[in-house]
């Protein structure tokens, strides 16, 4: 967390709303990992290295995880290329305007999905593997969506915010369904207390009933809102640039996966950029809540122990070493 990130704290944070996808989620290497091991299985049973499947499994495995991902070592259409991108990672990304606008259009993601997925498979590149993959395994297929795995500061994060005393409110606000919210969030054991999703509040982001809905649902108004009470986390900026709009404090955290060719470009607006603050691990969103809550509960109250004058010196750097694993800076200069 910068300097200025640190500095623009909120104080008065209560409920965060977060994006799922490619924010809590590792939704490219999750989807990467799935379709690779599936597309291997199909060309060592029947379609060979050369054929659809094995072009998949080789153009996925190519696309590597994270920052390091790579092109397919082969040319590949646009069309091709397009849709595969489109498949492993589409529930925030890419989202029909028919949707976002309220109009018709596919309201559930996991028809978008298996649209998407049809549409890969009537590429020329993948041609063999439509043949191979029938209507019921493409269908068990876009399921593994409800099987993502979740970044690994993820967990570890959202439970220490859990611990926060005062308490701050954790939710989903995804384009994703409500079931799909719940399965990914079962499947990490994620200590979430609510999820708002596309299906539930009959909309998408970047509609602003998403942000406005999901707040007053919390029970935070639009004067809560404007006093900084709610707070949109993404690694999205677009979704942050709109839930701005409505008042939400923004935090924005850098995946390695998502905002491809923008992601470096976005900037605090102390520094004339989108968002309020920029972070680069879940960790340091505990830290600037820690700050914002001014500490208060059960950790202060380990902190006058820790300034007791009377505390053994063993005694007293066991609890300071204890509050260091915990992420937590000593406040020795604060009076009780």
């Amino acid at each position: 967390m910068t300097e200025t990130a640190a500095n623009s704290a909120p104080r008065r944070i209560q409920a965060i709303l977060m994006d799922q996808f490619g924010t809590l989620t590792d939704q490219h290497g999750s989807m990467t990992r799935l379709l690779t091991a599936e597309a291997s299985v199909a060309a060592a049973v029947g379609c060979g290295a050369g054929s659809g499947a094995g072009v998949l499994a080789t153009s996925l495995a190519a696309r590597g995880h994270g920052a390091g991902a790579t092109d397919p070592p082969f040319e590949m259409s646009r069309t091709g290329r397009d849709r595969l991108e489109r498949v492993c990672g589409t529930v925030e990304g890419w989202i029909p305007q028919e949707n976002v606008t309220g109009a018709s259009g596919p309201g559930d993601i996991d028809e978008l999905h298996l649209e998407l997925l049809d549409e890969l498979l009537e590429t020329e590149e993948y041609k063999v593997i439509a043949e191979a993959w029938s209507a019921e395994k493409r269908k068990e297929i876009c399921q593994f969506w409800h099987r993502l795995d979740a970044w690994p500061d993820t967990k570890p994060a959202l439970d220490a915010i859990r611990k926060l005393d005062p308490p701050v409110l954790l939710a989903t606000l995804s384009n994703g369904t409500l079931r799909l919210l719940i399965d990914v969030a079962r499947h990490n054991e994620l200590s979430i207390d609510a999820h708002f999703s596309g299906n539930l509040l009959q909309s998408y982001k970047p509609n602003p009933v998403m942000y406005c809905r999901a707040s007053e649902l919390l029970g935070f108004d639009a004067a809560a809102r404007e006093a900084g009470k709610v707070a949109m986390f993404a690694s999205h900026v677009e979704d942050l640039i709109a839930a701005k709009q409505q008042g939400l404090y923004t935090i924005y955290i850098r995946r390695p996966t998502e905002d491809t060719g923008r992601r470096d470009g976005v900037k605090t607006f102390a520094e004339g950029g989108q968002v309020d603050v920029i972070i680069d691990d879940m960790s340091e969103l505990v830290k600037l809540l820690r700050i914002g809550s001014g500490r208060r509960g059960k950790e202060i109250r380990v902190r006058k122990k820790e300034r007791n004058p009377d505390l053994p010196p063993k005694q007293k750097k066991d609890a300071l070493d204890a509050l260091e694993n915990q992420g937590v800076e000593p406040c020795t200069s604060r009076t009780s």
